[in-house]
């Protein structure tokens, strides 16, 4: 049994490392890419601070600033979709907070589709954590047979 133990917790330091090996680079930016980026948003906030307009205002002017700039992503066939909530789908809300998970989607987003997609995750996460302590069981057990 003990071998097991070992062994699964060798697997899972290698799997931590390598998942983890390419992520250095996400803490360097290229600073001309942000400000270029985000030109359209400066020139809307000066015009909005110069003209005292709100974005709803902006777009029934069909001004050319709010033309190019939406709240949420367009995902497939055109539906409009919410961000995640801290940038984490909502299935894996479910999947690995449980019921707090869903708790954190229903309050932070106030949508049923995204709810119920953390209410699969949860449901999700249930089914994989009984099914290792399954097979833990089994190892526990079969480890005293011989």
């Amino acid at each position: 049994m003990r071998i097991i133990t070992v062994l699964l917790m060798v697997v899972g330091l290698f799997v931590a490392k390598v998942s983890f090996a390419g992520s250095a680079d996400l803490f360097n930016y290229d600073a001309k890419a942000v400000q270029s980026e985000l030109s359209a948003l400066n020139a809307v906030d000066q015009f909005v601070e110069q003209n005292d307009v709100t974005y709803a205002q902006l777009l029934q002017m069909n001004n050319p600033l709010a033309s190019g700039l939406s709240y949420g992503t367009t995902g497939a066939f055109g539906i409009q979709m919410l961000e995640p909530v801290a940038g984490i789908p909502s299935f894996v809300w479910g999947f690995c907070f449980g019921v707090a998970g869903i708790a954190v989607v229903y309050f932070v987003t106030e949508d049923n589709d995204e709810t119920k997609k953390a209410a699969y995750g949860c449901v999700a996460g249930t089914v994989v954590s009984a099914g290792c302590y399954f097979i833990y069981v089994l190892a526990i057990l079969g480890g005293d047979l011989y």
